[in-house]
């Protein structure tokens, strides 16, 4: 058995490597072609895959192996080897066989039924606890499988040092992921430059269509739905696609893609649709293009493609303009489609429409493209190309305004609105036209008129709603009518508020528990079963927060049906409260474009924290508009937060009432802070996070012996390695990134204050600045933004490139804030652009502040535009009085910020985070 001598970093030679490199081009993958039947983890199937089996299997193949990996664990502190499922089994093996150094651990993933029951077995000993570990497998792609691993082995004790791994697989994450948390990693060879895999396949899209050619030429001149059914006829008669035609009637641009769909005539479901895009715009041959994106469609319905489904179907082609190499920033959902494309894998792909009947943002649009149909993971490095879409549909056909630029613009005329809801007033009263004006007003098909009027005065409830159908005489007159008939009879028509919607553009869904396709906030929807029926309107789908699944559910319970028929609509609704202009109402509030937060705001959403505290001055965590309810429950760091943010305020302005207040509330929490730093509120969750944003609100005049005290207790969370957790917390159970940014900032208004900070800050600053290099999280950016801008303005020690990092930080956030709305991609668990906005405002913020200090003019103006396109979003949230209408106590509604457009819940970090952003504007 050789020594440690003998395998040290000399025991494993340049020669050894090749042989080793070799074996594994040669035995190391399985492929297709073998015979091998392979799926991914997915289940999808794959062309080939890395297979050490073959070599570690052997004696010679297992001896040289463990060499490779010894040799790279050469310079790590641990003395015991884990490994983590089969593969990596015969790897620790031969390793401890090799070198007497180390004893091995075999961790599972599951507790075994019987036996002691434990998740990691081997050289346990008596006290595990501290025992430095490395984990080793055979190979590294996303990192996933060693992060389970170590969770199992640091829940048990043990210390994980890293990785040792034989072949990486780049571009999918895992080292990013654990160098970002502080795990060593060392890997012998890159699966593609060392070992020469396969690759993904590369398969021209023309190529990619199954397809058995005719002898028959398409006919010239025809528009290309036409041809596209020419070309189904012919494969439901013979089998074979015809020829493409020498030209169509008209010329096309399909130098992005074509695709064929079609849908039912009867109820516009649709049945398939096939086509592909082309990355090299010199690829497109326009009528050779539709020819197979026609084959590539009926090839999707199979047998199911007979003359009777064609006889009841409709077709629409896409040809999508040249496919333009973007960023997200310079998506618009309105505008254009979007396609992605890993640059890692290049056959993972994925593709949204715009203007789609799924979302109703830029921000859902691409993560649609390419979380759900490219399945690009979150660090996976990728191409974002957006393009243009131009439909064609059969002559005498109709389609739903969907996949491409939407062309009307009478839902945002606002003296249509006027028009239509003075003839609804007229209606209320009595005062009947007796003709309809549908046809006279609205230039599109009118399927319903909605009509629910709103009481006068607090609480703001409904009191009356009413349906008009084109079928009936003047709809705006029947659905007013109806409206009035059910109002309360207390309820004075003339004081009462009414929100007139037309409801346009029908889609009958296919049966399921929930209607799939609605665009929340945007549809108002319907549920039909026999004679019983029931619609709810979009803005109340936004009011009371209903997703898919809830909006299903109630109206079944509204309407008494088990398996209804689900119809949603496109809706153009209005608001006139009387003495107001009429107003257009978009997700439930009113819509104010080209608006946005501004210096005058601050006092109101500062009014709005204050309104939340109770008599000890603690602000209610959450607070309901529909029925004016707190929830005075939730997370301490939330409400703290919020407490400081009020203080900043208050000494920003001046404010001697909103520092009393401030005051008041962060007294309170001072009172419940134990021993050991913890914050713990009643009914509230104690967190790192809240002694953190606790430490935050000190003041230099204050008594400092508890922020001396709690100081102590946060700059004790920082680490040798300059990572901050709080004590017995290990990595892999950590809070990364918005803990020891808030600790940041915490020390850096202590320093300010008059305290002694004691940490090193550059090397917590080399920590996450490495972090934020290895993975660019956006929880990280804006917390570390404003820490470390506030530890370089209050002249704490150390950090000295924290005005670079800081920089650095802002930079990512505003190169990926959307021109299209000003909100930011923040994709921290929500599938919509939220308030989230404003978190990074706050970042971005005090990147401008700093590079003003520091005469960086250009930067500074940079950023505050960003800042202020920023505000222009979160206006869309603010709960200004125009938008209280529906609300129970609107005073204390009023300055609130909601989650997300199609939401209405007004919790007190949403507000919270806004003015904070906002105080860098002041």
């Amino acid at each position: 058995m050789a020594t440690s001598a003998e395998v040290g970093t000399t025991g494993f030679t340049a020669q050894d490597r090749e042989r080793l490199r070799e074996r594994l081009c040669r035995e190391g993958f399985l492929r297709q072609e073998q015979g091998v039947h392979l799926s991914g983890a997915d289940g999808s199937p794959r062309a080939w895959m890395l297979y050490t089996w073959a070599v570690s299997a052997t004696g010679s193949g297992a001896r040289l192996i463990a060499r490779a990996l010894l040799d790279q664990m050469a310079d790590f502190g641990a003395s015991q080897l884990a490994a983590f499922g089969l593969t990596a089994a015969p790897l620790v093996s031969a390793c401890v066989v090799l070198d007497d150094r180390y004893t091995a651990l075999a961790v599972r993933a599951a507790a075994k039924g019987h036996g002691p029951g434990w998740r990691v077995d081997g050289d346990r000993g008596p006290d595990v606890a501290g025992r430095r570990v490395v984990v080793v497998d055979d190979s590294l792609s996303s990192g996933r499988a060693f992060l389970t691993a170590a969770t199992i082995l640091e829940a048990e004790g043990f210390e994980v040092e890293g990785l040792v791994a034989l072949v990486e697989f780049p571009g999918r994450g895992g080292r990013e992921r654990l160098e970002g948390l502080g795990y060593r990693v060392r890997t012998v060879f890159d699966v593609w430059t060392d070992l020469h895999a396969p690759g993904p396949p590369a398969v021209a899209p023309a190529d990619a269509v199954a397809v058995t050619w005719s002898d028959v030429r398409t006919p010239d001149g025809l528009r290309p739905a036409e041809v596209a059914r020419a070309v189904l006829e012919h494969l439901v008669a013979t089998g074979e696609t015809p020829l493409p035609p020498a030209e169509l009637a008209a010329p096309v641009d399909g130098r992005g893609g074509v695709f064929v769909s079609l849908r039912r005539r009867d109820d516009d479901r649709r049945l398939a649709r096939g086509g592909f895009w082309h990355f090299d715009a010199t690829d497109a041959d326009p009528t050779r293009d539709l020819v197979l994106a026609a084959t590539a469609t009926a090839n999707r319905l199979g047998a199911a493609l007979t003359a009777e489904l064609l006889e009841t179907v409709k077709i629409a082609v896409s040809f999508l303009g040249p496919l333009e190499l973007t960023t997200p920033a310079e998506l618009d959902f309105d505008r254009y489609g979007v396609v992605v494309r890993s640059r890692v894998w290049s056959a993972k792909v994925g593709g949204a429409l715009p203007n789609t009947q799924y979302f109703t943002s830029t921000f859902e649009q691409y993560l649609h493209a390419r979380w759900t149909n490219a399945r690009i993971d979150e660090i996976e490095p990728h191409d974002v190309f957006r393009h243009t879409v131009v439909k064609d549909v059969e002559p005498g056909e109709t389609w739903l305004p969907y996949g491409t630029a939407p062309t009307e613009t009478w839902p945002e005329d606002l003296d249509l609105g006027a028009r239509l809801t003075g003839r609804v007033r007229q209606a209320l009263h009595g005062e009947s036209a007796g003709t309809s004006l549908d046809d006279d007003l609205v230039p599109t098909r009118v399927e319903a008129v909605a009509v629910t009027l709103y009481a006068p005065s607090p609480p703001h409830a409904v009191v009356g709603h009413g349906l008009g159908r084109p079928a009936e005489v003047g709809s705006f007159d029947a659905a007013a009518a109806a409206a009035a008939e059910n109002a309360r009879a207390t309820t004075d028509l003339a004081d009462a508020t009414a929100c007139v919607s037309v409801l346009h553009h029908p889609e009958t869904l296919v049966a399921t528990d929930a209607p799939w396709a609605m665009r929340r906030g945007r549809d108002a929807v319907e549920a039909r079963e026999g004679d019983r029926q029931g619609l709810l309107t979009e803005y109340a789908v936004a009011h009371h927060e209903l997703s898919a699944r809830e909006t299903g559910e109630r109206l079944t319970r509204m309407t008494g049906t088990t398996a209804p028929t689900w119809t949603t609509y496109q809706s153009a609704t209005w608001l006139d409260r009387p003495g107001d202009d009429v107003r257009r109402l978009t997700f439930g509030a009113v819509d104010r474009p080209g608006h946005r937060l501004t210096a005058p705001d601050v006092e109101l959403l500062a009014t709005h924290l204050r309104r939340r505290a109770d008599a000890d001055g603690w602000p209610s965590y959450a607070y309901d508009p529909r029925t004016g309810r707190d929830q005075r429950s939730g997370t301490a760091a939330r409400c703290v937060h919020g407490l400081r943010v009020l203080l900043d305020a208050g000494a920003r302005l001046g404010r001697e009432d909103w520092l009393a207040d401030a005051r008041r509330g962060l007294q309170h929490a001072r009172r419940h802070l134990d021993l050991d730093g913890q914050l713990r509120i009643p009914r509230h969750e104690p967190s790192g996070m809240a002694s953190a944003c606790l430490l935050a609100g000190v003041e230099p005049h204050d008594d400092r012996s508890w922020a001396d005290e709690l100081a102590r207790h946060v700059a004790g969370w920082v680490r040798d390695d300059g990572s901050v957790r709080e004590p017995g917390v290990v990595p892999t159970r950590s809070e990364p990134d918005y803990l020891p940014g808030a600790a940041v900032v915490g020390l850096a208004r202590y320093h300010r204050a008059g305290g002694k900070v004691d940490v090193d800050a550059d090397r917590v600053l080399a920590f996450y600045r490495r972090r934020f290099r290895c993975l660019r999280p956006w929880s990280l950016a804006s917390w570390h933004a404003q820490g470390w801008a506030e530890w370089h303005r209050s002249g704490a020690p150390g950090g000295r490139d924290a005005p670079a990092f800081v920089f650095e930080l802002a930079d990512r956030m505003v190169g990926e804030q959307l021109r299209a709305d000003g909100s930011y991609l923040v994709d921290l668990g929500s599938h919509a652009p939220t308030v989230l906005t404003g978190f990074v405002a706050e970042g971005v913020g005090a990147a401008w502040r700093l590079a003003e200090d520091l005469g960086e003019r250009e930067r500074a103006r940079r950023y505050a535009d960003s800042h202020r396109a920023a505000m222009g979003f979160l206006d869309r949230l603010l709960i200004r009085r125009e938008d209280t209408f529906w609300t129970a106590e609107p005073e204390r509604a009023l300055g609130g910020v909601r989650a997300a457009l199609a939401t209405a819940d007004l919790r007190v970090d949403y507000t919270g985070h806004t003015l904070s952003a906002l105080l860098h504007a002041t």
